[in-house]
């Protein structure tokens, strides 16, 4: 178990699942930091053109937009565009 009660160690997979043997569990374990951006599509656009992940597509809320990225390092980081 991880510092956050995740469980975050190596799984076995079943006989015959192909060449892998293990995959590491990846879950989110806490908030991400928060990058304010003018046009959320736009930055998404470029965080994917950067070979990020998108782990959340664009949503609106009630105060603005938001998206999560994932680095291909996993860093994740949030988008944010404000309502005007």
């Amino acid at each position: 178990m991880s510092a956050f009660g995740v469980n975050d160690q190596l799984r076995e997979l079943p006989p015959g699942g192909g060449p892998a043997t293990a995959v590491r569990l990846q879950l989110h374990t806490g908030w991400p930091p928060y990058v304010e951006v003018d046009d959320i599509d736009a930055a998404a656009d470029l965080a994917r053109a950067l070979r990020a992940t998108i782990w959340l597509s664009t949503r609106e809320e009630p105060a603005g937009w938001r998206s999560v990225v994932r680095t291909p390092a996993s860093g994740e980081m949030a988008l944010w565009q404000q309502k005007r």
